[in-house]
């Protein structure tokens, strides 16, 4: 049995957030069959209790603050002692006052070593390095550790957050277009009560007409006078220490909370968010999340007052269009995988790059002003948030819209599964605009091109970039790409692949940005066109037999058009799915 050492500590000024992510990776290695150590100071007001919850090994000690050895050495000599007791195949450090000298310490008999840090500025002697906040240029940070030989594992796609919020993400309802339920929460101590302050804020007839959910921790000092704030009020509910904040969440409409690790499980869920910070080492992935429409910053705890407060977050509930955006974008930033991608790091450290990747580290030198157009409730728009968040965290800077009103100006404008006729005053924002179409222009212009060249038996699909025009689909084409199925995938399989194709030649185009467009060329031959499909193109004729039906079973939506057949007075809808057969 593989074994870990985690060394972290918790306390009313630390706080729990150090401990609560280092259990979520520690219950990630346990499901992988590990035997999980924790090494932590016996603080005053610690959370060591989280860690005994959960059945893990558990040792706590006490640090002399009156020895006059260096405090770190001696947090290193006394570390080290018990980690040679257990001789772990990995030691993780989370400690933001230990560094270097507790690294080289514990490294110098060859352990793995990762350590998670939310800072950059540091050095350190370690094998692997977890930062999970939201950097514009990662690539430029990750080559800062590399040179070092650390492998750095940077960004929130490696947040480590609780296997309950991918769950709950799994079963999330769309966000609705009001809000009813506002949740709040500053950490799990809070030593600045800001919560009393925003409560303050929030106490005011504007807010009767909404529910309150509070997250308060089990240690934090000020419980009584935010009881006491709230006593009178009927539309509060009081929350202490909660195992997972991922129900919480889910059924929240907004939230006003701190930056911190809660950002990137809000961002899971697709929280809206009012975000005041706490800490410096919040403030600037929470500017950039801001200046990216990710989150609403509110600013620094000590900058902002109750009315800013009252009228920001007044401001935010009536602003819907942009509530339902940031839902969508922060959803791409946040899959719930993150501690189970870590783990894969670490111990397959030597995986080769994506062919995504590989083209977002070509994209990296270049700085482009993107925008992406699609309609509202487009089946493509998960994978754009996700796009979004790439070319984001790659140094470009990305709006995304469903209104052509709202297209900003730009270097290029990708119009992906947008409906409706492009104007020139909209096309005249960016000086370069977009299609991925998915059919052998000029043959295929028009609607749906996947749906029915599937219908018309193809598993072979010619997929084209080219420039948008007034006229549907018929712009000069730059390039062509094929999209191979195999014959049985369903309409969520094969719209992967489309995806997958779609921002792979977004990127290519991107990559040779701009003297691609001295390749162009005009459409030459015979133009044919699709129709619009509609819910009745799913019903199924029922003197056919499966094998006949099977290429329209494969097109259908179970959810927004599923296949159907009418008998007698009745209209009978069937769903499909497909399942491996047992050898």
């Amino acid at each position: 049995m593989k074994k870990v050492v985690i060394r972290a500590d918790s306390s009313l000024a630390i706080g729990s957030g150090h401990i609560v992510r280092c259990i979520s990776l520690a219950k990630e290695l346990r499901n992988l069959g590990w035997e999980v150590h924790f090494l932590t100071i016996l603080y005053k007001g610690n959370f060591n209790y989280l860690i005994e919850k959960q059945n893990f090994q558990l040792k706590e000690f006490l640090i002399n603050k009156n020895d006059s050895q260096d405090r770190e050495l001696n947090d290193a000599r006394i570390s080290k002692n018990y980690i040679n007791k257990i001789n772990p195949d990995l030691i993780v450090l989370d400690n933001y006052s230990l560094g270097k000298v507790w690294e080289k310490y514990i490294k110098s008999d060859t352990y793995t070593l990762a350590v998670i840090d939310d800072f950059i500025d540091r050095k350190h002697i370690c094998d692997f390095l977890i930062n999970q906040n939201f950097f514009d240029n990662e690539k430029k940070i990750e080559k800062k550790f590399l040179r070092n030989s650390i492998q750095p594992l940077i960004g929130p796609k490696f947040s480590l957050i609780d296997s309950s919020y991918r769950d709950e993400k799994k079963a999330l309802k769309k966000k609705s277009n009001s809000v009813k339920t506002i949740l709040l929460f500053f950490g799990g101590v809070d030593p600045d009560n800001v919560t009393s302050k925003v409560l303050r804020a929030l106490k005011d007839k504007n807010f009767d007409q909404y529910h309150f959910e509070l997250v308060i921790g089990a240690e934090n000092p000020n419980k009584n006078e935010i009881l006491e704030i709230f006593k009178e009020k009927q539309n509060l509910t009081i929350h202490h220490q909660l195992k997972s904040m991922a129900e919480v969440i889910a059924r929240s409409d907004i939230a006003i909370c701190s930056g911190g690790s809660n950002t990137w499980e809000r961002a899971c869920l697709g929280l809206p968010s009012l975000v005041i910070t706490l800490a410096k080492n919040q403030v600037s992935y929470s500017k950039k999340l801001n200046e990216l429409g990710y989150i609403e910053w509110l600013g620094d705890f000590r900058d902002i007052d109750e009315k800013v407060i009252r009228t920001k977050v007044l401001s935010f509930i009536k602003n819907s269009k942009k509530r339902l955006m940031m839902s969508k974008l922060s959803m791409g930033i946040v899959d719930g995988y993150g501690s189970k991608r870590v783990i894969e790091t670490i111990t397959n450290p030597k995986k080769e790059s994506s062919e995504l990747e590989k083209k977002l580290k070509k994209l990296s030198k270049s700085k482009l002003k993107i925008t992406i157009l699609s309609d509202h409730n487009s089946w493509l728009n998960e994978e754009i948030s996700k796009f979004v968040y790439r070319l984001n965290s790659n140094g470009q800077k990305v709006s995304w819209c469903h209104d052509k009103n709202e297209v900003n100006k730009s270097d290029v404008c990708f119009i992906l599964s947008f409906t409706k006729i492009i104007p020139r005053e909209t096309l005249s924002k960016s000086k370069n605009n977009l299609v991925v179409h998915e059919s052998d222009l000029p043959k295929g212009k028009g609607m749906s091109p996947m749906t029915w060249q599937i219908l018309d038996g193809k598993n072979n699909i010619t997929v084209t970039i080219f420039e948008a025009s007034e006229k549907i689909d018929n712009g000069d084409i730059y390039f062509k790409r094929n999209l191979t199925l195999e014959g049985h995938e369903l309409i969520n399989e094969w719209r992967k692949f489309q995806a997958k194709i779609t921002f792979e030649m977004c990127l290519d185009f991107l990559i040779n940005y701009p003297e691609i467009i001295e390749e162009k060329k005009e459409q030459t031959g015979k133009e044919t066109f699709f129709k619009k499909r509609n819910q009745n193109d799913s019903e199924l004729e029922k003197t056919k037999t499966l094998e006949e039906l099977f290429p329209k079973l494969r097109v259908v939506d179970n959810e927004a058009y599923p296949a159907f057949f009418k008998m007698g007075k009745h209209k009978y809808t069937l769903k499909i799915e497909r399942m491996e057969l047992k050898k």
